[in-house]
């Protein structure tokens, strides 16, 4: 697997830097019955799934019905997506068979610590996909994808908030390009319309992931007008249009079962008043107010890509490339190819223009499913650019660093309490000041110290130095030891040594998939 000195130490260097991002906060906290953000419901579906081989979510929500759903039979069902919990139920069905034949003593149980890495392996999927599309045939660009990737903030929703949506959404794109790739790549036409039926059938059941993603059925035409390929190959094709039949059929077949109600929309499962997402469509649909929405909509855009509040220009700069493409291909008048880019990258914007905030959560993660998109774009048309590169580059690095130091002090942290924030709206979990916080946390000395011991290799270096002298000890010596520092030193005590040897051999696959081997 390791052919020289060089990739051995690239190895060891690279594992230390994951080591570093793969967070402990959630990881160690495992989801019981009862919970309420969407981590815990994400969860839920797989539990129901995989373990409970049923859809009801009573044990699972344990009467806290905050933000469910209630059937007309009175059954408690959850409004967060499926889809996430369809794509990690079999890992979680296969670890629930494995445990029953042997037991390890760790302070999260085997289930939840397989549950913990499937993100990442769709995240590690998706880029293996992006790499065969983009015919990878060297180091350096396999090291662009990752790091333009990864930078972007959506290794966050892998390696710290591995239950939210925001990966499977990623993974959604990818397949359906990937799809859409094998068609026109095929060496044997037999199985042609096999595929063509497929990508149908694909593009509904990935709405599974986030109902408004309708984008995503824009990701074929995307790749046929950037490869000028034929677009009959698809469009007139009969198996396309009953695997779109079919698909609509499985997901209208997942609302009943689920919601008991056939609906596309998700709207029908939220209420229809006192809802601040329904009174601010509103607000869009009165054509009196249309030079005010229009100035909205300018006005938001632009503190979208610069505000400090995670503004994507420094913070996603493969996310923010897209107005540099759009002006591209304008220029080259390029006019059909422009539009339909613009629309694939206007949808993802509008729930951000509707919930006025980034998502309550680190960066824009709405707009996470434009970079498969972006990427193939860079590499189709600007991986010469020395500018463009330099830029992603640099702030994609940046992006990284932003991501370590993430909640490392009260200056990046998310508010508690509601707030106003960047968009000028009242808001739980924001921080208008992110930008400038960063910067004045890189001086912290505390910062570093919580990276470190918050982060995988701090679990190691915890438990390798208590294989000597007991830690607590060895660092009473220099530091305090506050109640936070305790419940973490004793959490990492009893976390299992198999399970840190599991998480390594994971980061050595996805490393070798992910940078050493072509495709």
């Amino acid at each position: 697997m390791i052919k020289d000195k060089k990739q051995f130490f690239t190895y060891i260097i690279l594992t230390l830097v994951i080591l570093l991002f793969i967070k402990v906060d959630y990881r160690f906290k495992e989801i019981f019955p009862g919970g309420s953000q969407d981590d815990s419901v994400y969860f839920y579906h797989t539990e129901t799934l995989a373990i409970d081989f049923d859809l009801d979510y009573t044990n699972q929500l344990d009467g806290n019905l905050r933000d469910a759903f209630i059937r007309d039979d009175n059954k408690p069902v959850p409004r967060q997506s499926f889809g996430p919990g369809v794509l990690s139920a079999p890992f979680l069905l296969i670890s629930n068979f494995i445990s029953r034949f042997f037991t390890i003593n760790s302070n999260t149980s085997f289930n939840y610590f397989i549950y913990s890495f499937i993100s990442s392996f769709y995240l590690c999927l998706s880029l293996v996909f992006i790499k065969k599309i983009i015919n990878v045939k060297n180091i350096n660009d396999s090291g662009k994808i990752l790091l333009f990737t990864l930078g972007s903030g959506i290794s966050y929703y892998s390696f710290e908030r591995f239950s939210m949506s925001a990966v499977y959404e990623f993974f959604s794109i990818c397949l359906i390009l990937f799809v859409v790739n094998k068609i026109y790549n095929l060496k044997n036409f037999k199985y042609q319309n096999y595929f063509i039926f497929l990508l149908g059938v694909t593009q509904f059941l990935m709405l599974l992931n986030r109902w408004n993603n309708l984008h995503l059925f824009l990701v074929p035409l995307i790749y046929i007008y950037l490869n000028n390929r034929n677009i009959k190959r698809i469009y007139k094709s009969v198996s396309y249009y009953v695997g779109l039949v079919i698909g609509a059929g499985l997901f209208l077949l997942h609302t009943y079962f689920l919601y008991g109600i056939l609906t596309f929309f998700q709207r029908d499962i939220y209420p229809s008043t006192g809802w601040a997402v329904t009174e601010r469509l509103s607000r869009f649909y009165d054509l009196s107010n249309l030079m005010e929405n229009i100035f909205l909509v300018w006005k938001y855009f632009v503190n979208t890509c610069f505000s400090m509040e995670f503004g994507i220009f420094y913070f996603s700069s493969i996310v923010f490339s897209s107005l540099i493409f759009l002006i591209f291909f304008l220029y080259k008048k390029k006019y059909l190819f422009f539009l339909i880019l613009f629309i694939f990258y206007a949808i993802p914007f509008l729930p951000v223009l509707v919930f006025e905030n980034h998502g309550t959560s680190y960066g824009f993660r709405y707009l996470f499913t434009i970079i498969p998109v972006n990427l193939i774009i860079y590499f189709k048309e600007f991986s010469k650019n020395k500018l463009l590169t330099l830029y992603l580059i640099t702030f994609s690095i940046f992006g990284l660093f932003s991501q370590l130091f993430f909640e490392s002090t009260n200056l990046v942290s998310l508010s508690e309490n509601t707030i106003l924030n960047s968009f000028d709206s009242l808001s739980p979990y924001s921080n208008p000041d992110y930008l400038s916080g960063l910067l004045k946390s890189l001086l912290i000395p505390s910062a570093y110290l919580k990276i470190i011991f918050t982060s995988f290799l701090g679990v190691f270096l915890i438990k390798f130095i208590n294989l000597f002298t007991s830690f607590e000890d060895f660092v009473s010596n220099y530091y305090t030891i506050d109640d936070q520092l305790f419940e973490l030193i004793s959490s990492t005590n009893s976390f299992s040594w198999s399970y840190f040897i599991l998480t390594l051999i994971f980061i050595l696959f996805g490393i070798r998939n992910l940078l050493f081997k072509t495709y």
